[in-house]
């Protein structure tokens, strides 16, 4: 039970003016809520606010945000740790990519690459190329119609030439790479990385090629093999 004094005629106006919202009862008092206030009670999310938790990546792209900003708005925040997260991703695929591109691991594609770069192309060589009959054996191959390994031996009289004119030391285990970089810098190595990349195109890519586009090639080698001065 609540109990009143009495009131006076100025108090008697207060009460009415705030009589809207605070009603008594005999038992209990009940606090009445504008319909404006209320609105406002049921548009907040609480479930929002009890699930949310600290985020350290949010909290330190934030504290470096507001070293170069005035004002930083959650947006900002928000735009800032997705291209942060985007750059992470990116750079990890660009690692995960090196690593597969230097070891292979099996991937045929990968392997390939990988052989183009380093693997000895030259294992069957097991004597000196003087004692080779270059000639015969892409006369042997064309017969085949075997133009990728005749272009091959093509390829290796050419380096031939090269070691006979001193340009190069010829040894089974070097690569391309290898012989390129013994003739740089001279007069014809731009035409041999071209030959380089003729070979490497249809030798490592597996490329067929008939018998007009492997006399074309032919030409361009022996002219190639005729400008190779000491």
């Amino acid at each position: 039970m609540l109990s009143f004094l009495p009131l006076s005629p100025q108090d008697s106006t207060t009460y009415n003016r705030v009589e809207t919202k605070i009603f008594f009862d005999t038992s209990y008092t009940k606090l009445s809520i504008p319909e404006n206030e209320k609105k406002l009670f049921e548009e907040y999310d609480y479930s929002e606010s009890a699930s949310s938790s600290f985020n350290p990546l949010t909290a330190l792209i934030s504290y470096i945000l507001q070293k170069f900003f005035d004002e930083v708005s959650s947006q900002k925040i928000e735009n800032a740790r997705k291209i942060f997260i985007w750059i992470i991703v990116i750079v990890c695929l660009f690692i995960i990519y090196k690593i597969l591109k230097r070891y292979g691991f099996g991937i045929p594609l990968l392997n390939e690459e990988k052989n183009r770069k380093g693997a000895p192309l030259f294992s069957d060589i097991n004597k000196p190329l003087k004692y080779y009959d270059f000639e015969k054996i892409i006369q042997d191959y064309i017969s085949k119609k075997d133009y990728r390994s005749a272009f091959r031996w093509a390829f290796i009289s050419l380096l031939h030439e090269l070691e006979k004119k001193q340009h190069i030391t010829f040894e089974p285990q070097k690569t391309i790479n290898d012989f390129k970089k013994m003739v740089s810098g001279k007069a014809f190595s731009q035409g041999f990385s071209e030959i380089c990349l003729l070979f490497e195109y249809v030798w490592y890519g597996k490329f067929e090629i008939n018998e007009i586009t492997f006399s074309s090639i032919l030409d361009k080698t022996n002219s190639l093999k005729g400008s190779i001065t000491k």
